[in-house]
């Protein structure tokens, strides 16, 4: 990771609501462990009710997505 991309993480990282109790240090560890993953127009990127593994940060999104509560579906 280079210094401006860990710097840019950090910030935005700093604005994110859940993650605001945490130190800079500990942002910056976070920081330094996201990797960039991109996706397929159409591509599933998480499916209601499977496990995960995966933690992801949405950057950028050109549509809506649907997402199906068991109270019925939503728009995300």
């Amino acid at each position: 990771i280079t210094l401006r991309k860990r710097r840019m993480y950090e910030e935005f990282l700093s604005k994110v609501s859940i993650l605001a109790s945490l130190e800079k240090w500990e942002r910056l560890t976070v920081a330094d462990a996201l990797e960039p993953v991109r996706f397929e127009d159409g591509e599933k990127i998480v499916v209601q009710g499977q496990p995960g593994d995966d933690f992801f940060i949405i950057t950028e999104r050109l549509q809506p997505h649907a997402v199906f509560p068991a109270c019925g579906p939503s728009h995300l």
